[in-house]
């Protein structure tokens, strides 16, 4: 008989689209006597979240590639036939679940989405009868989410000013908020104004008003 057992599973994790390859499970195989030869191991991701992961392998556990899954095809893996057999014997043998995350490209765009991922061993091809079963414990969060918008968004009008607030979202990965002024909208239109005619030495007076939609701005000579 050989048994499916969960091993140490490491931590929870975040990572960002384009990271490292993450360890997502820890597993064990051992037979009750002899060596069991496995040809083929099945891993399940949690529902929706291959769409985040571009490659699954499963190693020992140091980290070293034993078993490498389509990455085309990470719903379900099964090990190459052609490869040796996969030997477990009656010693307790640690392996792990690794999940590398798409690149940012790859990604769905902005939006985005956020991938919690389990992944554990739902079944496996040997020569033993088979016991025990593998619960996957660790939940690797792949975080493609773009922070959410700002809030209570206010505009004040000062002297030859307007002052713009916000409340920035509670995402923990914001990193900043950007302002732009397109080209072309009425306080452009008055800085640019204001400036060749103080080129040309006339003596205007400006006064800037705020409008629902935008600034607008009288000359008076």
């Amino acid at each position: 008989m050989t048994t499916l057992g969960n091993g140490t599973d490491p931590a929870n994790a975040t990572v960002a689209p384009g990271g490292a390859a993450t360890m997502a499970d820890a597993f064990t195989f051992q037979t009750g006597s002899g060596t069991d030869a496995i040809t083929a191991v099945t891993v399940t991701l949690a529902p929706g979240t291959s769409a985040g992961v571009s490659l699954v392998e499963i190693t020992n556990d140091a980290g070293s590639d034993r078993l490498r899954v389509d990455q085309r095809s990470v719903q379900r893996h099964a090990r190459d036939p052609a490869d040796d057999p996969y030997h477990r014997d009656d010693d307790e043998h640690a392996d792990k679940i690794r999940v590398t995350p798409k690149s940012h490209i790859a990604m769905p765009v902005p939006p985005g989405a956020s991938y919690a991922l389990t992944a554990s061993v739902s079944s496996w091809t040997g020569t033993n009868v088979q016991a025990g079963s593998d619960s996957g414990g660790t939940t690797i969060t792949i975080d493609n989410l773009s922070p959410g918008n700002v809030t209570g968004a206010t505009t004040t009008a000062g002297d030859q000013q307007i002052t713009v607030a916000w409340t920035n979202p509670a995402d923990s990965d914001l990193e900043q908020v950007v302002v732009l002024r397109r080209a072309g909208v009425p306080g452009r239109h008055v800085a640019d104004r204001r400036r060749e005619l103080f080129r040309r030495r006339h003596h205007w007076r400006v006064h800037r008003g705020v409008r629902r939609h935008g600034a607008g701005d009288k000359l008076h000579g």
